[in-house]
């Protein structure tokens, strides 16, 4: 198995782990020295939003910028994520 084989399969294992703090620090290791930082205004109409992120180093250039769309619960908690990736760099 490749090497990024097994990072895929750890990253998606993440995104399934039970346990939110475990899945906090697994994100955390996989973008060492990383932020997400909002790059847009929020647009949203009733329970929905969009938006546009990107994630890099604090003082770099973007790796990923991405948008995301949220859709709310009644409740205000965050029902479903979809998000679409507008550009990788090829360092990744």
């Amino acid at each position: 198995m490749s090497d990024k084989y097994e990072t895929v399969r750890s990253y998606i294992a993440v995104w399934n782990d039970p346990d939110p703090v475990t899945r906090r620090e697994t994100m955390q290791n996989q973008f060492p020295d990383c932020v997400i930082a909002l790059c847009s205004t929020v647009d949203a109409h009733h329970n929905v939003a969009r938006f546009k992120w990107q994630l890099g180093l604090a003082d770099g250039e973007p790796m990923i910028v991405g948008f995301d769309v949220m859709v709310l619960a009644a409740d205000g908690r965050i029902r479903d994520v979809h998000g679409f990736l507008d550009k990788i760099s090829a360092d990744i």
